[in-house]
């Protein structure tokens, strides 16, 4: 018997659930009836997105809010509902921590919260 394989960093397997679940987005960007201000209503950009480990990280979350029809489930960080919540400006930093690739030196700094501006 063959011993299974881990998959979270399988580039392949990333790209077979991608052309899965793809279709199930709830905006298209592709789509005639895309408004131009859900470009910025992005669920990459949102609070309560909490990105995926390994090869799906770069395009795939959970969503976490408790108002969004899209609670509970796998979404691309392109899609987007009515309850989009903007993440503010030190998301990249928490993002790429949650992913598990921020430097030490991130880390550090996020140790303390976010960096107030002047």
């Amino acid at each position: 018997m063959t011993k299974p394989t881990f998959l979270a960093n399988s580039r392949e397997h990333a790209e077979a659930c991608h052309q899965r679940w793809h279709h199930r987005r709830n905006r298209r960007q592709e789509d005639a009836t895309y408004e131009d201000e859900w470009y910025g209503q992005q669920c990459g950009a949102c609070r309560y997105y909490v990105p995926l480990r390994g090869a799906l990280a770069d395009d795939y979350g959970a969503c976490s809010n408790v108002r969004s029809a899209l609670d509970g489930q796998v979404v691309f960080e392109h899609d987007g509902c009515e309850q989009h919540a903007n993440a503010g400006d030190w998301w990249t930093e928490d993002a790429k921590l949650c992913r598990g690739d921020a430097s030490s030196s991130d880390r550090a700094l996020r140790a303390d919260g976010p960096k107030q501006k002047s």
